[in-house]
């Protein structure tokens, strides 16, 4: 016991370089911000927004939107946004804040909110879990408060009734002159129509009747109404095979869409929305149905196109045959 002595332990390893030690330096701003964004900061820093609006998922529109380009949905987006007014929710959507302008990316909420606007507002968040109404019901919507009857009649046969009733209410106010380059215009060919271009009926039949006819006289309505709504015409308007025209024809065209717009039919705000929608949507189904006819479709347009020379080559084949007794 007289020799025992305190002998010390040796130090933990973790003390015996801890004077070696040396304190870690604050990164530069530079640098945290790099790391942070490679360590998936990144998604968190993307813009917030609401979630999906409510969509009717069976509605033909979604599919037609669904087709269209950035260009062809950039009025209907500029038409919700500036003439929705508060009632519109598609600049809240983190879709719409994070993607525009590539439209194309969020155009099941620019479908839906079309939906929106032509349903009862009370009723979509009561009774619908804030879904609104199919396109067709809109479109027979603006129907009846513009004078169209839509009865039986298809969504397409409806938006080219409407699209229609505004050309013919322009024609009425044009000159001759005006009333015949506007039919040249649509290729309308009637001579008849042509010399006397002052049957109105007469010239609503031959457009119903003309597929480009159709076609460009959506283009014309849609390019008015966004000139009077947006300031600005469609960019879908600067092809070259619908440019001509199309301006010389806005300013009749656009002061219809006017005077529509300021009756009383269409007081209502959500119908100042949904009427120059339904033209923009009739606009880009008119295009996708030119652009898209299958060949059969452009034979059968070709032949009664060219029926009377078609008729007469026809006769004069026959004839020739029988003349040089090729049947017997």
């Amino acid at each position: 016991m007289d020799n025992w002595k305190l002998i010390p332990k040796g130090r933990p390893p973790e003390i015996e370089k801890a004077g070696d030690a040396t304190l870690d330096l604050p990164l530069p701003a530079k640098d945290r911000l790099t790391d942070r964004l490679a360590s998936g900061l990144a998604e968190r820093l993307l813009l917030k927004g609401t979630g999906p609006l409510p969509l009717v998922e069976d509605d033909p529109l979604v599919e037609l939107l669904g087709k269209a380009t950035n260009e062809e949905l950039e009025p209907l987006v500029e038409i919700l946004l500036t003439k929705g007014g508060v009632m519109c929710q598609l600049a809240r959507t983190a879709s719409y804040r994070n993607n525009n302008p590539n439209h194309q990316a969020y155009v099941r909420d620019i479908a839906a909110e079309i939906q929106k606007f032509g349903a009862n507002t009370l009723k979509t968040l009561l009774l619908r879990s804030g879904k609104g109404v199919p396109y067709d019901q809109i479109v027979r919507d603006v129907a009846g408060r513009v004078g169209v009857k839509s009865g039986e009649k298809s969504t397409r046969e409806i938006e080219r009734d409407i699209v229609t009733m505004l050309l013919m209410e322009a024609y009425e106010t044009m000159s001759p002159e005006q009333r015949r380059d506007l039919l040249l215009s649509l290729k309308i060919r009637d001579r008849k129509l042509l010399l006397a271009p002052g049957g109105v009926e007469a010239a609503r039949l031959a457009i119903q009747h003309s597929g480009f006819a159709v076609y460009k006289g959506s283009v014309i309505v849609a390019n008015a109404a966004a000139q009077q709504l947006l300031g600005h015409g469609l960019s879908l308007a600067t092809n070259a095979a619908l440019a001509k025209g199309i301006a010389v024809f806005a300013g009749p065209v656009g002061l219809v869409f006017a005077a529509l717009l300021g009756g009383n039919a269409l007081a209502a705000p959500a119908r100042r929305v949904t009427v120059p929608i339904v033209l923009q949507v009739a606009a880009i189904r008119a295009v996708h149905e030119y652009h898209h006819e299958t060949a059969w479709e452009q034979f059968v347009k070709l032949m009664r196109r060219h029926k009377w020379k078609i008729g007469i080559v026809v006769a004069l084949a026959v004839w020739l045959l029988f003349h040089f007794r090729v049947f017997r």
